[in-house]
């Protein structure tokens, strides 16, 4: 029985791997997005430049 529970506490790490690994791929998303609508804000609200 011993094997069976390590057996089951190495599928339940990698589990828990694989999901944290989908958050942060989700969190790297959104961060993403964040930092583009702050660039296109920043853009929005520079001066214009005199050529």
């Amino acid at each position: 029985m011993h094997a069976a529970q390590a057996e089951a506490k190495r599928i339940a790490l990698l589990c828990a791997a694989a999901a944290a690994a989908v958050a942060l791929r989700e969190l790297s998303g959104r961060l993403r997005e964040i930092s583009n609508r702050l660039a296109d804000l920043d853009r929005t609200l520079e001066p214009p430049r005199d050529h």
